[in-house]
Formats: C-alpha cells, sequence, structure tokens
C-alpha cells in the first residue's frame, strides 16, 4: 500500500472520529483494549516509543 493511499485512509478515519492522537489518550485506549493500530512519527524521542511499544506488547 503506497503513502498516498495509508494518507487517504487516516483523512477519512480522522472525519469519522475514529482517530485518537495524543500520547495520554493513545496509552489509555492501548489498556482499555480500544487501539487495533498505533502509528508513532518517526521522530518521536525514545522514551515515548519505549513506552508505547511496552504498553503494546502488555495489553
Amino acid at each position: 500500500m503506497n503513502k498516498q493511499k495509508i494518507s487517504n485512509l487516516l483523512g477519512l478515519a480522522q472525519r469519522a472520529g475514529r482517530i485518537i492522537s495524543g500520547e495520554e489518550l493513545v496509552v489509555k485506549a492501548i489498556q482499555d483494549g480500544k487501539a487495533k493500530m498505533v502509528f508513532l512519527a518517526h521522530d518521536a524521542g525514545p522514551n515515548l516509543t519505549k513506552k508505547i511499544q511496552d504498553k503494546s506488547h502488555y495489553y
């Protein structure tokens, strides 16, 4: 799947209100089992990357 198609699908999901953004909200969604897929920016800090990976693996 190319970047443009992914971008279009993410835009559609955003308009439908199906996107959660922000560190605390994403961590809560992971803990609650509501997160189906997590996108993490390539320039995210190492502490945030580890936190999201650890929560994702644990829950």
